[in-house]
């Protein structure tokens, strides 16, 4: 049994790693500088699935970047945002994404598909709450698959998964955290030829 289920992890972790290298280059790469209890900040960096969910990363680069701009003037930053959920091996759930100046009623993200699995650590996901009308982000600490059909799955950690262990450590069973954890920075790095592809120099309207 123990071959079997070995041999399973092997093909499944080489599956991984070719299937990463293969989308590395033209997916761009966000990140989150976080800050946990008194410590330095330390960085997560993710790859986000443009080739899987290209609306979704479009807006979710933008709100990494801090240069968000919804069609009233909105704006949205992940800067600042603690977290306000963290379950060990579940998942870390952070507070609203910041409001900034010029908000209509909404800051929410708009939604994909469902094409990415919750099915293992580091995937970063979009929450959107539709009594609030608001969106944030959350980060799976193991697999929790049952998220599937509810959340926006985008990216997943290709940097810094060690990082991961130490927001774990400041949740507890019951979610409350035990450390604080804020997001210190963010930003998004877009590959030139993917820029250059679809942009063409500095492309006008949206779809």
């Amino acid at each position: 049994m123990s071959f079997k289920s070995l041999s399973y992890f092997a093909k499944r972790t080489i599956f991984a790693v070719s299937e990463q290298s293969r989308r590395h280059l033209n997916n761009p790469q966000g990140y989150l500088d976080l800050k946990i209890g008194s410590q330095q900040a330390k960085r997560v960096v993710f790859e986000l699935y443009a080739d899987k969910c290209p609306y979704t990363v479009e807006q979710v680069t933008k709100v990494l970047a801090n240069t968000f701009e919804g069609a009233d003037g909105s704006k949205l930053s992940v800067k600042n945002v603690g977290f306000k959920t963290i379950i060990p091996s579940l998942y870390a759930l952070t507070g609203e994404l910041q409001k900034g100046e010029g908000l209509s009623a909404s800051n929410k993200l708009v939604e994909e598909n469902y094409q990415v699995s919750h099915d293992s650590e580091g995937i970063l996901s979009l929450v959107n709450n539709e009594n609030s009308n608001t969106s944030q982000f959350l980060i799976t600490l193991g697999p929790v698959e049952w998220f599937d059909q509810k959340y926006v799955a985008f990216g997943k950690v290709v940097q810094g998964a060690e990082v991961l262990n130490e927001l774990e450590a400041a949740g507890s069973l019951s979610g409350e955290v035990k450390q604080k954890v804020v997001i210190e920075d963010s930003g998004a790095i877009i590959p030139k030829e993917k820029f250059d592809d679809h942009h063409h120099g500095h492309g006008h309207g949206h779809h």
